[in-house]
């Protein structure tokens, strides 16, 4: 693995933990600092094979 695709990792691995804590998915692109939600979405998606979005989801599921 190269360290760029390790650190892509990485920032994806917190990127889903800060939204599964419940942060937005904007809030959780401007603090590990993605371009954009955009951007998160997309790195996330390929990593992850399911975009952020799927994972804020869950974390509303787990507080209800």
């Amino acid at each position: 693995m190269s360290p760029m695709m390790y650190a892509r990792k990485e920032r994806v691995r917190a990127a889903k933990e800060v939204i599964l804590a419940g942060a937005s998915v904007d809030e959780a692109a401007s603090r590990l600092g993605f371009k954009s939600p955009f951007h998160l979405s997309r790195i996330f998606t390929e990593i992850e094979g399911k975009p952020p979005i799927y994972f804020k989801k869950l974390s509303r599921r787990s507080f209800n």
